[in-house]
Parts: C-alpha cells; sequence; structure tokens
C-alpha cells in the first residue's frame, strides 16, 4: 500500500507503469466527438440556418407591405390634388387619368406603363 507523503503523488506514475495500478478504462476514449455531439451540433447549424432563412422571408414581406402601402397612399394624395376643386369624381375611371398624371407609381403598372 501507498503511505500518503509528500511523495506519493509522485509514485503513482511509476507505479501505474509497472501494472500495479490498473489504467483507468475511458483514459483513451475521450478523443473527438462523439456521434450524438456531432449529431445535436448539426442540428444546432441546421436550425441557426433555418432561423436565418425565416428571418428574411419575414423582412422580405415586411417590406413588400410597406412599399404597397406607400403606393396607395401615394395614389390617394395624387387623386384628391387632381380632383381637390371638384365636386365628386364622376362615374367614370379615372384609372388612365392618373396614369397619364403621373399619380401611379412605376411599381404599381404594366411594362408598358399603360395599366394599373
Amino acid at each position: 500500500m501507498i503511505k500518503t507523503h509528500p511523495l506519493a503523488f509522485a509514485k503513482i506514475g511509476a507505479l501505474r507503469s509497472s501494472a500495479r495500478i490498473p489504467a483507468p478504462v475511458d483514459a483513451g476514449r475521450q478523443r473527438g466527438i462523439s456521434l450524438i455531439e456531432g449529431i445535436l451540433y448539426l442540428v444546432l447549424a441546421i436550425s441557426v440556418v433555418v432561423g436565418g432563412i425565416v428571418v428574411f422571408q419575414n423582412a422580405q414581406l415586411s417590406n413588400r407591405v410597406t412599399e404597397a402601402a406607400r403606393g396607395i397612399v401615394t395614389i390617394a394624395s395624387e387623386t384628391r390634388a387632381l380632383h381637390q376643386n371638384a365636386r365628386d369624381f364622376g362615374t367614370a375611371d379615372l384609372t388612365p387619368a392618373l396614369v397619364n398624371a403621373g399619380a401611379v407609381p412605376s411599381n404599381f403598372q404594366n411594362n408598358d406603363g399603360t395599366d394599373v
């Protein structure tokens, strides 16, 4: 038996090498990552990527909604400005008049710029 004195810890390494004290069983199994850890890292990475994609899509949708709201407000204010002296707008279609006056934003028109 090993007595506890200041040099006892220095002797443990020598005793293990002479096979008096067996080496721990798990000493060689601590290298690398296990399969479960690898899967967890992979799941974490995939969830970060998917989260980024979702945030990006939500930002794009919000941008489209904001752009549409600005266009509608622009059309409404231009319509009021064009017909501010009229009592009513009548029964005629205002679309061609608004397009010709430049009141409709370009992203609300077809490629030829004639229809809304």
